[in-house]
């Protein structure tokens, strides 16, 4: 992920909040989570990577109760980058999981949003791997 800095200042990087949102299929969203940097000072007028890593683990997504999938969910994650000056939005990224042979997930069924192991690996492998967000900002 890359932070472009247009404005003639100094700004510094210190996280990139990601948030999860279920569009459709029955599938529970996952709690927002900071990917905490060591801050990343991008100088006036430049561009530089803020962050370069896989965003998942083990896997991007869990079903709570596979006969509600419907055999795939369609998600959406949302990026901001967290600066000295504010946050900065720094993208979208919508993928679909195919759920496969899925067992139910224990932990979802205590909270509607809870903390599910993953269960798709090869999903989060492509989507870290394509991914890159260009983040502009007009500061």
């Amino acid at each position: 992920m890359a932070l472009t800095n247009d404005a003639s200042s100094s700004v510094v990087a210190s996280g990139v909040r990601m948030s999860s949102n279920s569009l459709s299929g029955g599938c529970i969203s996952a709690d927002d989570y900071t990917y905490r940097l060591l801050p990343v000072l991008v100088a006036g007028r430049s561009t530089s990577v803020v962050m370069d890593r896989s965003l998942f683990d083990g896997g991007s997504g869990c079903c709570s109760n596979p006969r509600k999938c419907g055999g795939k969910c369609d998600i959406e994650l949302v990026f901001v980058v967290l600066t000295d000056v504010g946050e900065v939005p720094a993208g979208r990224c919508p993928y679909t999981l195919d759920f496969n042979a899925c067992q139910e997930c224990a932990a979802a069924s205590a909270s509607e949003r809870g903390a599910c192991p993953p269960l798709v690996h090869e999903a989060a492998a492509a989507i870290s791997s394509r991914y890159r967000a260009r983040t502009t900002s007009q500061r």
